[in-house]
């Protein structure tokens, strides 16, 4: 977004929703998407001075502080943020993106959706019971002073057997926390 270029934010190359502000005094985190933004600042006057600007240009409303995002329960805690799917899940749509753990199988059931056989179904039958049985389970995201990005991935050269496409995975840590 050329707003956020402007205000000195640089895009992530990680994710393309995350902007990132950095100067002296301040180390600034915004993530959009679609009509949702959440915002964290090493200097929490540094967000209201940004929603104050915003202000001027778009239709801002300040939720106050997280409590959910795209379907996932954020929960404030001594040792960090406490990210968990306790609550209903709302789409398949989401969980590529808030449960790493299902990102290629949902991925790969998305593909059959126009198109879909009993066996497609099944798939997603069992995506939906996996879920059931995961539901408590929850990620932490611990404090650090580390603003380090390291990105791992792996590719596997013709090796999908529906199609004989490419596969490929990554993850990306910032600090010690695993955030895609």
């Amino acid at each position: 977004m050329k707003e956020m270029e402007q205000l000195g934010f640089t895009d992530s190359k990680e994710d393309s929703s995350l902007f990132i502000y950095r100067n002296n005094f301040v180390t600034m985190y915004l993530l959009i998407y679609v009509d949702d933004i959440i915002i964290r600042a090493s200097v929490p006057v540094a967000i209201t001075e940004l929603l104050q600007f915003l202000s001027v240009d778009f239709a801002i409303k300040d939720l106050g502080v997280l409590h959910y995002f795209l379907g996932v329960e954020v929960l404030s805690v001594k040792s960090g943020l406490l990210l968990s799917q306790r609550s209903t899940v709302e789409s398949l749509q989401y969980l590529a993106l808030t449960r790493p753990d299902l990102g290629f199988a949902v991925n790969h059931v998305h593909q059959f959706m126009k198109r879909s056989t009993k066996l497609h179904w099944q798939a997603v039958k069992r995506i939906l019971r996996y879920l059931k049985h995961t539901v408590s389970h929850d990620l932490l995201l611990h404090r650090t002073q580390s603003s380090s990005l390291q990105a791992y991935s792996d590719a596997d050269w013709a090796g999908y057997l529906d199609g004989r496409r490419s596969t490929r995975a990554y993850c990306v840590f910032l600090g010690l926390n695993l955030i895609s």
